[in-house]
């Protein structure tokens, strides 16, 4: 019988905050969980209430923290998220898990959003209630790339006034308020379009805040003679840490100096106030 005190007890290894984390994907089915795991991991404020906050019987945002803390897997939240196995929306994780994080947390992920227009004909102001989003969307056209500034501040639907009838386009107007520290945004595209003129690396002015991009979600597709992806695809994360930029596929993990990200399927970024 060995001595109880010659028994080793295996120790996670707590990932670094400098470097993405690495997650199994043995059936490759939730790619797409992993890579926004790696998008949250890069978001300061969240890796610390994880670490320091009292989390008491929330499961979810317990299992996220034992990821953080160096879990290798993230099958587990697939059930308790109630995410259904195959292709998934890693816009749908990151609602989800935001959702979760106290009132304070979430301010600091919002912008404030609201809709603005007015009727030529009677000039009726269509001005609903400003209100608090965690994520800026954005629908990229699909005749031809534009910058993703002219794609943040020129969004805009349909709506009827309601005198006439006649349909107005409605602006998304979003403002930067004090507590905004962070900025995540959704892709939504009925086809793959670059993004016109991307930098990765510098700094972005918009909505009265200076922004720098920490992390991207990659969608590449099943139609690779390379790889197979399967028929859903795959998801991939780029993650910025110090000055090197990091490619990470589920478990595997690849250092850059660069991020180049024209012509690639830009699914959600996250961008850093500065």
């Amino acid at each position: 019988m060995t001595p109880k005190s010659d028994v080793k007890v295996k120790k996670l290894r707590k990932p670094s905050t400098s470097r993405p984390l690495l997650l199994e994907n043995r059936d490759n089915t939730i790619c797409y969980l992993n890579s926004a795991l790696n998008l949250l991991y890069t978001i300061k404020d969240i890796r610390h209430y994880l670490a320091t906050g009292d989390l008491k019987n929330d499961f979810i945002l317990k299992e996220i923290k034992s990821i953080f803390n160096g879990k290798r897997s993230a099958r587990k939240l697939v059930n308790l998220l109630n995410m259904r196995h195959g292709a998934q929306s890693c816009h749908e994780v990151v609602k989800k898990i935001v959702h979760l994080l106290p009132p304070d947390i979430q301010l600091s992920l919002s912008l404030q959003h609201q809709k603005m227009t007015q009727c030529e004909k009677c000039g009726e102001k269509l001005l609903p209630r400003k209100k608090m989003v965690q994520s800026v969307e954005i629908l990229l056209p699909e005749d031809k790339p534009y910058t993703l500034k002219k794609l943040l501040t020129n969004q805009s639907t349909p709506r009827s006034c309601t005198k006439y009838r006649e349909v107005q386009e409605v602006f998304d107007v979003y403002r930067v308020t004090v507590d905004s520290k962070t900025m995540i945004v959704n892709v939504l595209q009925s086809d793959p379009m670059e993004i016109k003129n991307l930098d990765t690396d510098g700094v972005m002015e918009v909505f009265g805040g200076r922004w720098v991009l920490r992390a991207a979600i990659i969608y590449l597709p099943d139609t690779n003679p390379k790889y197979d992806y399967g028929e859903n695809g795959h998801s991939i994360s780029w993650t910025k840490y110090g000055q090197k930029w990091f490619r990470v596929s589920d478990d595997k993990s690849e250092e850059f100096e660069k991020f180049d990200a024209s012509r690639l399927d830009v699914e959600m970024m996250v961008f850093e106030r500065v």
